[in-house]
């Protein structure tokens, strides 16, 4: 007997056609809404657990303080746990970026990956400020949005020249 289209047919049968995993996704997307449309009420015992911010959706402070510290523990957890010399993930931005590797393979994506961010926002190279325009930015009264207009330069980068400026 063919169950396409139902729970059972995903789950008993282990089928993975499109109707199958279709019926799936809706069934968990309502399945969601209603445990997050029904609050928990007050002295259930999942008050102040992750599941109970995660799973039913209450957001008293505090189950979304609990869910915040859940989070905060498994990633300290994994940093604490690192990554093997073997795994894929060396060489990578999220070898970096998540998991705080600083190996010379995890650097060297950093820093490709730096260099495609800036190139596709239309900075190919960091331009050295000439003399001229340092004094510009120092003695300038203009908002920062018109010098960076006149020189070319991004107006986080003149806040930046600024502060630099101040402090020297």
């Amino acid at each position: 007997m063919s169950r396409h289209g139902t729970l059972n047919g995903y789950i008993k049968d282990n089928c993975r056609c499109e109707e199958c995993a279709a019926y799936v996704r809706a069934y968990r997307q309502r399945r969601r809404a209603e445990l997050r449309a029904t609050p928990l009420p007050d002295g259930d015992p999942r008050h102040g657990k992750p599941a109970g911010f995660n799973a039913r959706g209450c957001r008293c402070d505090v189950c979304a303080e609990a869910a915040y510290q859940y989070g905060v523990a498994q990633r300290a957890q994994a940093l604490a746990k690192g990554i093997g010399p073997d795994d894929p993930r060396h060489g990578s931005l999220v070898g970096y970026n998540t998991w705080g590797c600083r190996c010379d393979r995890c650097r060297e994506a950093k820093k490709i990956g730096d260099r495609a961010f800036h190139m596709k926002q239309g900075r190919t190279e960091r331009a050295w400020w000439t003399i001229d325009e340092m004094i510009y930015v120092a003695t300038s009264d203009e908002p920062a949005e018109v010098i960076a207009e006149n020189l070319g330069r991004t107006r986080r980068a003149v806040y930046a020249q600024r502060q630099a400026l101040r402090r020297a």
